[in-house]
């Protein structure tokens, strides 16, 4: 087991750093699923492709949604509005308006979220 360890910052910090190290974790996870489907597909050409692609589209919108938590939790701590924050930071020029990456993470997680829905 490893030591514990004692967090000296403010109860946001700590709240922040651990919802960090959690989405770390998940969306590593989420990699390596996706790397073990990427191997299965290669290794095995007999393997029906669309039903192993659907599978990975399913941990890529995983993986939207895992980042988008991380991104309501830190500006919910902050007491930050949620349409101040996902103005900010750097852009993705290519996708036509300048979207930042956090609306492009954040409307990709709500589009797969309500998909199965048919929205």
């Amino acid at each position: 087991m490893g030591e514990i360890e004692l967090h000296t910052g403010s109860l946001t910090d700590y709240i922040i750093d651990y919802q960090k190290g959690l989405t770390i974790r998940l969306i590593n996870m989420i990699d390596e699923r996706i790397d073990e489907l990427y191997d299965l597909i290669k290794e095995n050409s007999h393997i029906d492709d669309e039903s192993i692609c659907e599978s990975i589209e399913h941990i890529v919108g995983l993986g939207f949604v895992v980042l988008q938590q991380y991104m309501t939790v830190v500006y919910g701590n902050l007491q930050k509005k949620k349409k101040d924050m996902l103005s900010k930071g750097p852009e993705y020029k290519k996708s036509g308006n300048g979207n930042t990456f956090s609306e492009i993470v954040n409307a990709s997680a709500n589009y797969w979220k309500h998909i199965a829905n048919g929205h």
